[in-house]
């Protein structure tokens, strides 16, 4: 019985150690991989809250030169729809580009079909930094790292939520190979 007791409470010491040494799944990295001569990456349909945060890393890859008029194309990092409807109807997203050798972040969204764009602030090429998008109802909001901005929306009844992932262009396709790292926060 003494030695039943000792088992019991060596299974539950190794329990608890591999509880406190299991691998936190928000810590792992996925690195979104547009190919040259595309607009996106691979992946799959994934349902999301109203409110998704990631910290992102952008390497040496960022940096591309287009022809002068789509240079200034904003290129897509990630969002979601709104309003149970295409995300060319009603979403919002952050957006990207490469512009006078600075790495420009805009906020990026569609109301009924009506996009709007505007300058956030420019990051660093291999520095990471928090992302978050979080639709109040009224209002989009858009942080990176402590600095918050608003863009005001109609009010709406958003059901299905689903994520939109990296997206190179407007009209040009990814010149090399282009690669986006994400860690969920």
């Amino acid at each position: 019985f003494k030695k039943m007791k000792k088992i019991v409470a060596l299974i539950i010491m190794i329990g608890i150690m591999s509880l406190s040494c299991k691998k936190d799944d928000s810590q792992k990295i996925t690195t979104y991989t547009i190919e040259e001569g595309n607009h996106e990456s691979d992946v799959f349909p994934k349902s999301v809250s109203k409110k998704i945060s990631f910290k992102i890393k952008f390497d040496s890859t960022a940096i591309y030169t287009l022809d002068p008029i789509d240079q200034y194309d904003i290129n897509k990092l990630f969002g979601f729809n709104a309003c149970n409807s295409h995300h060319h109807t009603n979403s919002a997203r952050f957006g990207w580009r490469w512009l006078n050798g600075n790495l420009e972040l805009h906020s990026y969204s569609y109301e009924n079909k009506q996009r709007t764009m505007a300058f956030l602030q420019t990051v660093k090429i291999n520095e990471w930094n928090i992302y978050t998008l979080e639709d109040t109802g009224f209002s989009y909001i858009y942080t990176i790292n402590n600095t918050s901005w608003i863009v005001s929306k109609s009010s709406c009844k958003t059901v299905v939520r689903y994520m939109l992932f990296p997206y190179f262009g407007g009209t040009s396709q990814a010149p090399h190979t282009i690669k986006i790292y994400f860690q969920q926060q």
